[in-house]
């Protein structure tokens, strides 16, 4: 239409003689709006046309009340004319706006709504029955995203049946122990630490002592290290304690922890309830001497402190 539409005023035949001047000015303003609305980029030059040709319009549009085709110009469109400048200034371009999706509602709310109704006082009819149906929307939304979720949890449970939540990492390569910088437990008593309630190391103070002993007197023979470890005396009480130490392996498998070893009593509530149960790892440990030790013991591969393996979790 807007193509045709100044072609068909040019030589039209206005009554009472009124010029078509005016009336072809106004058109051609209007027109002019609404294709550089449409442009996809914009600058000041196009904005000042785009607000002259409004300014235009409305300075010529009582042509049309003259002629008696309107009375008058309060048309919702014709005043959002007025926002578009400012619109395009703070959001940008309208190249990507239309009208599809409100002619599309008014299908919906108000087309198919008038054909439901006998079409007598058919606004409250049409209002129940949108209300009706979009309770029904809605009951059938959920009963299909039940169905949905119940058919999803059945995957999961099949899926979990059938995976391996856990596997073995590849130990081929040497595992470097990593400790907190901070014990678990900064004091913990010795009577504890060998009690079967606490820590459970029932051996502790004897092992302690006769590491104490191979440590300071390496060449010692074993029935010599088992008599002195009886005269060690220890002039503390309380010892700190890990909790866990982790085994890693940076070169290969970066920050991930391979392996881990736990050591830890149970924790009672007040009411003697078991918040967190024991966990005490079992471990095998191989010490290493150096070659110079070695052989001044005579014994290859002789582990020292190899009585506390009853008590490895410590």
């Amino acid at each position: 239409m807007a193509w045709f539409m100044l072609g068909l005023l040019v030589d039209v035949q206005l009554p009472g003689g009124e010029s078509v001047a005016d009336l072809f000015s106004a058109t051609k303003a209007l027109l002019d709006f609404v294709y550089m609305a449409q442009y996809s980029v914009h600058s000041g030059a196009t904005l000042v046309a785009l607000e002259r040709s409004l300014s235009e319009f409305h300075a010529k549009k009582d042509v049309f009340i003259r002629l008696g085709i309107r009375d008058n110009f309060l048309l919702p469109k014709l005043h959002m004319m007025t926002h578009y400048v400012r619109a395009i200034k703070l959001y940008g371009t309208t190249d990507n706006y239309n009208t599809e999706s409100t002619e599309r509602l008014h299908i919906d709310f108000a087309k198919e709504a008038y054909r439901a109704t006998n079409h007598k006082d058919e606004f409250p009819q049409m209002t129940q029955w949108l209300e009706r149906r979009k309770k029904m929307l809605q009951h059938a939304n959920y009963v299909e995203w039940r169905l949905l979720r119940v058919q999803r949890e059945q995957r999961d449970l099949i899926a979990a049946r059938q995976e391996i939540h856990w596997r073995p990492p590849d130990m081929a390569c040497p595992l470097h122990h990593l400790m907190t910088k901070h014990p678990s437990r900064k004091a913990v008593p010795v009577a504890e630490l060998v009690s079967s309630q606490g820590y459970g190391a029932t051996f502790f103070r004897a092992a302690l002592a006769r590491f104490v002993v191979e440590f300071d007197n390496p060449a010692l023979a074993r029935n010599d290290v088992e008599a002195q470890a009886l005269q060690v005396r220890f002039p503390f009480a309380t010892l700190p304690v890990f909790h866990k130490i982790k085994f890693r392996n940076v070169k290969y498998h970066d920050k991930e922890t391979l392996d881990s070893i736990h050591a830890r009593p149970r924790q009672i509530g007040q009411n003697d309830e078991v918040l967190i149960p024991a966990r005490f790892d079992t471990a095998l440990v191989r010490v290493r001497q150096s070659e110079n030790l070695e052989a001044r013991n005579g014994l290859a591969g002789k582990i020292p402190f190899n009585s506390v393996s009853n008590n490895t979790h410590m």
